[in-house]
């Protein structure tokens, strides 16, 4: 079977680069990912139905059922654009944008945002997210990094529900000027991923802190941006509410967190 996609630009390099094998990780009712060994280690690749989210290291397909005749541990061989497994060739003939860029922060719509999340179910504790809050709030990089440090791997799920806050995090910093508070909190937890969280999840905190984020994400940044209508937010917001268990509520969570550390800093 044959089929076209759209990889992400947060793989654009794996993608386009020479041949590498790699294996299927696993398998759900959206999407599947790869394993794709390279030079300077493994990174994932996930296949995408219409109805996944948009991910950073996604490759969007067209024809749906090639996706349900994979199972975990079938062979891939990716490289020039194109990607075979089990008897399939994708071919990969467009990008997705996944890269953030600056915003001009509303703080009206960033408080309409954060109001709208209170009702929206987490997959962290309570307790932890407030003592992140708390750290962020304040400037203070190493309370941040502590907290984030027990935020690695936890919750369920391909994703984990802590570090989902984390990856909002680093992204919504980097939307607002941030960056070097982005990459300062990284060098800390970029510390053994591989044993302490999924591989995929890994891979997502990995392109977060390189500046990428899911289609999802970077609508509702264009939100709360001044420049662009208001009557975006909201679409925006519940687009990003419905993706996964509790994935999109915990992204959305440390990202509005991430935001608003600007109009914490400016107001000192």
């Amino acid at each position: 079977m044959e089929a076209l996609g759209a990889a992400a630009q947060g793989i654009s390099d794996v993608v386009s680069g020479a041949d590498r094998t790699g294996t299927v990780l696993g398998c759900w009712s959206a999407a599947v990912a790869l394993g794709i060994d390279t030079p300077t280690g493994r990174r994932i690749v996930s296949l995408l139905g219409l109805r996944a989210s948009g991910v950073p290291n996604g490759v969007r397909v067209d024809n749906a059922a090639l996706l349900a005749d994979l199972t975990v541990g079938n062979p891939v061989l990716l490289g020039s654009r194109q990607i075979r497994l089990a008897g399939h060739v994708i071919s990969v003939v467009r990008e997705y944008a996944t890269r953030v860029a600056l915003i001009r922060l509303d703080d009206d719509r960033l408080a309409a945002a954060r109001r709208a999340l209170m009702s929206a179910k987490s997959g962290v504790p309570i307790d932890r997210l407030r003592a992140l809050r708390t750290a962020v709030e304040m400037g203070d990089a190493e309370a941040t990094a502590a907290v984030a440090g027990t935020l690695i791997g936890l919750g369920a799920g391909s994703t984990p529900g802590g570090d989902d806050v984390l990856a909002g995090l680093l992204i919504g910093w980097q939307a607002t000027g941030l960056a070097a508070d982005s990459a300062v909190l990284w060098s800390a937890i970029d510390v053994d991923l591989a044993g302490r969280t999924t591989a995929l999840s890994a891979d997502l905190l990995a392109l977060a802190a390189r500046g990428h984020a899911a289609t999802e994400v970077l609508d509702v940044l264009r939100a709360v941006d001044s420049r662009s209508r208001p009557h975006l937010l909201r679409p925006a917001l519940n687009r990003l509410l419905a993706v996964g268990h509790t994935s999109g509520a915990d992204l959305a969570g440390g990202l509005l967190l991430g935001a608003a550390r600007r109009l914490v800093g400016a107001s000192r």
